[in-house]
């Protein structure tokens, strides 16, 4: 269990980081596109930097296209992390 919350806390961590959000609070509804003004190609960038940050591979690549919430990113890492 501690591995997960590590794990969790380390993605939470570069989240924050890399999408600049200055009170250290992620809104996992927030709509990548439409709240955070993200373009598809820096999704894929934001997957990529995670990607090699924690060392999780996501398999399905087209799975990165269908992401819409930084809840839909979470899951994806999650789901192909072996911490969990």
């Amino acid at each position: 269990m501690q591995n997960n919350q590590n794990f969790s806390q380390k993605l939470e961590n570069l989240l924050i980081q890399k999408l600049g959000i200055e009170d250290g609070h992620l809104n996992l509804q927030a709509h990548l596109q439409r709240d955070l003004g993200m373009s598809e190609i820096e999704i894929a960038d934001l997957v990529s930097f995670i990607e090699t940050e924690l060392k999780v591979n996501i398999d399905d690549k087209s799975a990165i296209a269908s992401l819409n919430t930084l809840e839909d990113l979470v899951h994806l890492i999650e789901e192909n992390s072996h911490e969990f």
